[in-house]
C-alpha cells in the first residue's frame, strides 16, 4: 500500500505537466490562426485601399482632361462644350473600364476668380466661361470598384469620384501693320546690327529703332508687338494678310 501510494503521487506532476504542454500547443494553434487571419485582413485592406486610390487618381486625370476640352469649346456653344467634355471623358479608362454616361456629369457655368467659386446660375446677359466635370464610380452595381476585405463587413464596393473645373480664357487678338521692307532676320536686334550679307538689299540691311532719323533703316527692323505671351500659350496667325510684298522686282 505504501509503494502504491508513492507511485500515484509521483505520477501526478507528470500528468499535469503533459496537460499544460497540450494546452499550450492548442493555444498556439489558435493564436496562429488568429494572427494569420489578421495579417490576411490587413493585406486585403491594403489591396482595397490601393485600388480605390488608383481609381480616384484615374478619375481625377480624366476629369481634368475632359474639363479642359470642354472649356476650349465653350466659345462655340454650351452644347458643344458639354458634348466635347463628355466624349473626352469616355476616352479614359478608370479601374480598367471606360466610363459610361451614368458616371459622367458635365455642367457649364461661371467661375469667380476672386472667390474661387463656381455657379451655374447666370445673370441676365452673362456668358458662361467654365466647365465642371464630375466623374464617379458608384458603391454598388456593375460600375462599382469591387472590394476584397470590404466584403467581410458587408461592403461590396465603395463610391469614388473626382471633380475638375476649367475656365475658358479668351485669346488676345491683335492686328498689326508690318512694313514690306522689314527684314525678319533683324527681329529683336540691337540698333545698328547688320543682317546677313546673303541678301544685301541695303548692303546689308541693319536694325534701326523708332527714334532713328533714317526712315529706311527704321523700317528694316521688325516692330515689337505688345502681345503678352508666357510659356504654354498658343500663338496663331490667321493668315489674313492684306497687301503685297516683292522680294524681287519680278517676283511677288
Amino acid at each position: 500500500m505504501h509503494n502504491s501510494t508513492t507511485d500515484r503521487s509521483s505520477n501526478r506532476p507528470t500528468s499535469r505537466l503533459a496537460s499544460r504542454r497540450t494546452a499550450r500547443r492548442g493555444m498556439g494553434l489558435i493564436w496562429g490562426a488568429v494572427s494569420l487571419a489578421t495579417l490576411m485582413g490587413f493585406a486585403s485592406l491594403a489591396v482595397d485601399f490601393g485600388r480605390v486610390q488608383l481609381t480616384k487618381s484615374e478619375l481625377r486625370r480624366a476629369a481634368d482632361a475632359a474639363a479642359r476640352v470642354g472649356a476650349a469649346s465653350i466659345d462655340i456653344s454650351t452644347a458643344q462644350a458639354r458634348s466635347d467634355a463628355t466624349a473626352w471623358a469616355k476616352r479614359n479608362a478608370c479601374d480598367g473600364r471606360t466610363l459610361t454616361d451614368s458616371g459622367i456629369a458635365v455642367t457649364v457655368g461661371v467661375w469667380n476668380t476672386t472667390t474661387r467659386s463656381y455657379r451655374t446660375t447666370l445673370a441676365v446677359g452673362e456668358k458662361p466661361d467654365a466647365v465642371r466635370v464630375v466623374l464617379s464610380r458608384p458603391a454598388t452595381g456593375t460600375e462599382s470598384v469591387p472590394l476584397v476585405w470590404g466584403q467581410v463587413v458587408g461592403m461590396t464596393g465603395v463610391n469614388v469620384s473626382a471633380e475638375c473645373i476649367a475656365m475658358y480664357v479668351p485669346g488676345i487678338n491683335i492686328n498689326h501693320t508690318v512694313d514690306g521692307v522689314t527684314n525678319p532676320f533683324l527681329a529683336n536686334a540691337t540698333p545698328g546690327t547688320g543682317a546677313s550679307g546673303i541678301n544685301p538689299h541695303n548692303s546689308p540691311d541693319s536694325a534701326g529703332d523708332a527714334n532713328s532719323a533714317d526712315l529706311a533703316r527704321r523700317k528694316q527692323s521688325p516692330p515689337m508687338i505688345p502681345l503678352p505671351v508666357k510659356a504654354g500659350d498658343i500663338v496663331q496667325f490667321d493668315g489674313a494678310a492684306i497687301g503685297t510684298v516683292r522680294h524681287d522686282p519680278n517676283l511677288p
